[in-house]
Formats: structure tokens, C-alpha cells, sequence
């Protein structure tokens, strides 16, 4: 009883009165440091578009309707590019009616020939997984440098008349 008594006084003191750490005595990991983000090639600012902070899952989609104009959908290509950590995932999808056809993230343009003579179509890009209190940022679209001039994401459809 009288130990755990000292050893509550002990802690209450330091909790009123705590140590100031001497120089080199803080020498744990520095994730933000420069050297650390150099040996990972992470030195550049980078942007990407993730899920909502917090979410498990999240999807994003571009919907192309020309039926309204007297237009339809001869053929489509896509070039997107998708980046995961851990246990993040990335789907991406093409949808038209009942066609669902499944797309390459790979940031080379694919031709996506099930989906023609038609209306509308969906791009949809289903983001989920991660690992621990930052999941949310392990499924990434388009991440590069600022300073990347290539495109990350395109869209070309070809367009007739009804």
C-alpha cells in the first residue's frame, strides 16, 4: 500500500513538473523529414484526390449524356491512374445500361470497344481498404508532382447522330 502511494506522488510530480528532453535525446523516427521523404522519392509536392477523411469506402464518377442532343456514343477511351498503400483498393468501372466493364488505372489510354451505340455512359472509380488511422489516404486517383505536365486522366469519346 505504501509503494503504491509513493509511486502516485512520484507520478503526480511529474506530470506538475515534467522533464525537458536535452538535445538528441528526441531521436525518433522524423516521417517528415527531408531525408526520409528523399529515400522514398516523396520530395515533391504531390496531389491526388482520396476518399473523405475518416470514411472506410468512397467513389467519385462522371456521368456523359448526349441522347438529349441527338447524339450518340460510337466508341470510348479512358487513361487513369490509381495509386494504393496497405490494404487500399481502387475499382474502377465503365457503366451503359447493362454493360459493366471494368477499367485499367495503369495511366495508358485504353479502348473500351463493349461500350459503343449508345446514350450515356459512367466513368466511376470506387475507392476503399487502408490500414490504421490514415486509411482514408491509402486509395489515391491521379497522384503526381505539381510539377508533372502529362495528363493523368482523359476521356475520349467519339460522337455520332442518332
Amino acid at each position: 500500500k505504501n509503494e503504491l502511494l509513493r509511486r502516485l506522488i512520484v507520478e503526480l510530480v511529474e506530470f506538475i513538473c515534467p522533464k525537458t528532453p536535452k538535445p538528441g535525446e528526441l531521436g525518433g523516427r522524423v516521417s517528415g523529414s527531408l531525408a526520409w521523404r528523399v529515400a522514398r522519392d516523396e520530395s515533391a509536392l504531390e496531389v491526388y484526390l482520396a476518399r473523405k477523411e475518416g470514411f472506410s469506402s468512397g467513389y467519385i464518377s462522371w456521368k456523359f449524356e448526349c441522347g438529349s442532343v441527338g447524339l450518340k456514343i460510337d466508341n470510348i477511351s479512358v487513361r487513369t491512374i490509381n495509386h494504393t498503400f496497405g490494404s487500399g483498393r481502387v475499382k474502377w468501372t465503365l457503366h451503359s445500361g447493362s454493360i459493366t466493364v471494368d477499367v485499367n488505372g495503369d495511366k495508358r489510354l485504353h479502348f473500351y470497344p463493349d461500350i459503343s451505340n449508345t446514350t450515356n455512359v459512367m466513368l466511376e472509380a470506387d475507392l476503399s481498404g487502408g490500414d490504421g488511422n490514415i486509411a482514408w489516404q491509402h486509395a489515391q486517383l491521379f497522384r503526381q508532382s505539381l510539377k508533372e505536365i502529362e495528363d493523368c486522366f482523359e476521356i475520349i469519346i467519339k460522337l455520332s447522330e442518332l
